[in-house]
């Protein structure tokens, strides 16, 4: 009486199928729900004794929809190989593959996606294997391929333009992401995922105006982990006042950078109670430096130094490279027992992090870019700045090093 009532009857049957009692395990299933799996299960348990009750079980298996199936349980590994024994279908293979994904075993997975050719007519296959193959360079064009097949056999699915937008904009195809993302906005533009995807596209291709106006229009409910919305938004503000900064509007830029400041209700996530805006305040003490305002850059400065003296902002810092900016800082007034201490603490907990597998912590190369500025070793950051900036995307550490190079003439 669950919500997934199948799943409670092949796991009693599995367990008296483990304890040898076959019969016991038939007359459960006997009673289950249709289901692909559940019908697999009787045609293995019939095999031996009544071939054509197991055939016809078979049939039934086969002739179901896919759609929202998906076994995981090892225990259904030699049912699906003998189904697959009796006759190899797209289907079984599919199922097969998921078990072993979901265990583990991504070569048998694989091996079986790739067996599949293009023979299924069914989206959500192609959405699996375009992610099973996500991260092999080697198998760019296949993925490709099927995310634009999960598109032409739904396109009235949401989840398909998400899916190869998303897939283009990882592999830095900046202007094929926004092509498919603006056809998915044009079909589902009330959609916040699709929206957002869009604006993400609009960012990553210099058009951070016409993502803000993106950004206007859409609703992204609160939920936990909702930041996306605020972080594109934030960083299209800040790429517009760099803009402005290069062209020595400060004005602007400014009106821009204290923008990025804002936490639109409309997208998801609300203002933290003591929010990070250190780089958003240098960037504003430089504008206001260069328009004579020295009192108004004071002011900022007082602000990042006001921030960076609690440990606790150094530990929670989303983007490490605000802490730089507070090393920066911290150096001009010659508080370098200060600044020595917060760096160590800072290490400590990324050296926790990185140590009990929660996050990257101090083996990421923001971490280290950090470190080695900070240490003067510009040879070691100059080459872990090129090897976190290659993939072409704006991100706030983009910025963050076009700021403060722009600072630093």
């Amino acid at each position: 009486k669950n919500e997934l009532p199948h799943e409670t009857y092949l796991e009693l049957a599995v367990t008296y199928f483990n304890q040898g009692l076959t019969d016991e395990a038939r007359q459960v299933l006997e009673q289950a729900p249709a289901y692909p799996t559940v019908y697999y299960w009787l045609a293995y348990l019939a095999k031996n004794e009544a071939a054509p009750v197991s055939k016809n079980y078979l049939e039934k298996a086969e002739a179901m929809s896919p759609r929202f199936v998906f076994p995981f349980r090892l225990e259904t590994v030699p049912v699906m190989s003998w189904a697959r024994q009796q006759q190899p279908t797209w289907k079984n293979a599919y199922y097969l593959g998921l078990i072993y994904w979901a265990n583990l075993r991504t070569d048998s997975a694989k091996s079986l996606f790739e067996d599949c050719h293009n023979e299924p007519g069914y989206a959500p296959f192609y959405l699996t294997r375009g992610a099973l193959f996500e991260d092999e360079s080697t198998k760019a064009a296949l993925v490709t391929k099927d995310l634009e097949r999960a598109v032409e056999l739904e396109p009235g699915e949401w989840r398909t333009w998400h899916a190869q937008s998303s897939s283009l904009l990882a592999r830095s195809q900046f202007e094929s992401s926004l092509t498919v993302a603006k056809k998915g906005y044009t079909r589902f533009a009330t959609n916040p995922v699709i929206a957002i995807d869009y604006a993400r596209s609009l960012l990553n291709t210099n058009r951070a105006a016409e993502c803000l106006q993106v950004l206007n229009k859409v609703l992204v409910l609160p939920q936990e982990g909702a930041r996306e919305g605020h972080e594109i938004f934030e960083l299209a503000n800040l790429s517009l006042a760099i803009q402005r900064m290069e062209e020595k509007k400060y004005d602007q830029a400014i009106r821009f950078i204290d923008a990025s400041k804002k936490w639109p209700e409309n997208l998801g996530t609300g203002s933290p109670y003591e929010p990070d805006n250190r780089l958003q305040n240098a960037m504003s003490a430089y504008c206001a430096s260069k328009l004579g305002r020295t009192q108004q850059a004071a002011m900022y400065a007082r602000s990042i130094d006001s921030f960076s003296a609690d440990p606790e902002n150094w530990s929670s810092a989303r983007n490490a490279a605000n802490n730089y900016i507070s090393a920066v800082y911290l150096k001009k007034q010659g508080a370098q027992d200060q600044l020595s201490t917060l760096l160590a603490g800072w290490k400590k907990g990324e050296d926790s992090l990185q140590y009990w597998s929660i996050a990257p912590g101090s083996a990421s190369r923001e971490f280290q870019w950090v470190v080695a500025k900070i240490d003067g070793k510009e040879t070691e950051a100059t080459a872990l700045e090129k090897g976190i900036l290659k993939n072409g995307l704006i991100t706030r550490f983009r910025i963050t090093t076009r700021a403060l190079a722009l600072m630093n003439k």
